[in-house]
């Protein structure tokens, strides 16, 4: 089973590693890097910095010159030789 609760050993290092000391059962390790990360349930606790900037985004797309590109005509190239080979081969 694995997902039983068991105790499991823990080695960590680095930042928020003091929260994962030495064996513990399995389900806390989820909610403690949820906590240490400031995910979920955890995102609106004290010490947790927003990073979310309000922007507004306004996509932008070319607008067609009505000439195909040379890329255009390279990948119609390509296909028609693949096809080639399949039918002659």
């Amino acid at each position: 089973e694995t997902h039983g609760g068991e105790d499991v050993p823990v080695y960590a290092r680095g930042p928020w590693s003091h929260l994962f000391i030495g064996t513990m059962e399995q389900h806390t390790i989820a909610h403690k890097m949820a906590y240490a990360a400031c995910w979920g349930a955890y995102k609106d606790r004290n010490g947790c910095q927003s990073f979310i900037k309000s922007t507004t985004t306004k996509m932008t797309f070319p607008k067609p010159n009505g000439s195909p590109s040379i890329s255009t005509f390279n990948f119609i190239r390509i296909i028609i030789l693949f096809l080639l080979i399949l039918v002659f081969v």
